[in-house]
Parts: structure tokens; C-alpha cells; sequence
């Protein structure tokens, strides 16, 4: 229930914060937490803090943006991938991209290489316009879904512990 609020708190501060170009906002929410959106350009940079102290925080600039530093070195990107977007929750990371690659190329790609990894790959499947694939090692999960786009493919990357 906790990561539901956090997660509506987001969406509602995405719609309603008057946020300028090089200005930063903060509100309080309703739970007694509060939202920090900081904007320059392009660049967003958002923090979402529960009552209870935990946080969320998105990274988005279509020029791209970079991984945390504790990225895993053992989930990597697609070769010429340029993040624009990354979301932190807890142990819990996603990336966003564009590739100009096609998105059976990019389960492929990611297939082999987590399993090179060390990746034990549980589900690779395709459906109209896109993929996924998903796997586990040690306590972690990993899930790759790739969507069709007009020149290549959206692709979510997301690294968390193993429920």
C-alpha cells in the first residue's frame, strides 16, 4: 500500500507542480511526506519522500541522464543506449531508453548477455509490438520489456531483489 502512494503522490505531482526552468518546488503531501521537483532545461529531477522517511527518486532529460553510481555492472545497457530516465526506489532501479534496434533484437541481445552474466533467464516471451525478458541471480531480479516504436524500440530496464 505504501509504494501505491508513493506511487499516486508521484503521478499527482507530475500533473499539478508549477515547476519553471531552473526552478526548484517543494510541497508537502497529504501522508506527511513531501514531493522536490527540480527543473533545468530538459532535465527533471524528482524526490518523493514518504512519513516514513522512504524515498523515490526520477532522473529524466531526453539528452540523457546518467546511471547510478550502484548500478549493477552485471545488468549492462544495449551498446548505444543513451538513458533518459531513471527511477530509484529503495534496492529497486528502472531505465528508461531508445534504441534504433528492433525489439526482438533486444530480448536477443539481453538473453544472451545476462545469461553470460550469470543470469538464470525464467521468461523470455513476445507479444504483438514487444518483449520481455526476465531472470533472477542470487536474491535479484532483472526485467527487460521492449516496446515497438517507429525507428527502433522503448525499453524499460529494472534491477531489484527477488520477491
Amino acid at each position: 500500500m505504501k509504494k501505491r502512494s508513493l506511487f499516486l503522490v508521484l503521478i499527482a505531482a507530475i500533473l499539478v507542480l508549477p515547476v519553471g526552468c531552473g526552478r526548484s518546488t517543494t510541497v508537502p503531501t497529504p501522508e506527511g511526506g513531501e514531493v522536490t521537483v527540480k527543473e533545468k532545461g530538459d532535465e527533471v529531477d524528482m524526490t518523493v519522500t514518504g512519513p516514513d522517511g522512504q524515498t523515490l527518486n526520477l532522473k529524466s532529460d531526453e539528452s540523457g541522464v546518467a546511471l547510478p553510481d550502484d548500478f549493477p555492472k552485471d545488468v549492462p545497457l544495449l551498446p548505444g543506449a543513451k538513458p533518459t530516465g531513471v527511477v530509484t526506489m529503495g534496492d529497486a532501479t528502472t531505465v528508461t531508453f531508445e534504441t534504433d534496434k528492433k525489439v526482438a533484437d533486444v530480448a536477443v541481445y539481453y538473453e544472451k548477455v545476462l545469461a553470460t552474466h550469470g543470469w538464470r533467464i525464467e521468461i523470455s516471451m513476445a507479444v504483438t509490438d514487444g518483449t520481455m525478458v526476465a531472470g533472477t541471480k542470487e536474491k535479484r531480479a532483472v526485467q527487460v520489456m521492449a516496446t515497438k516504436r517507429d525507428t527502433g524500440a522503448a525499453v524499460t530496464l529494472s534491477v531489484s531483489q527477488a520477491p
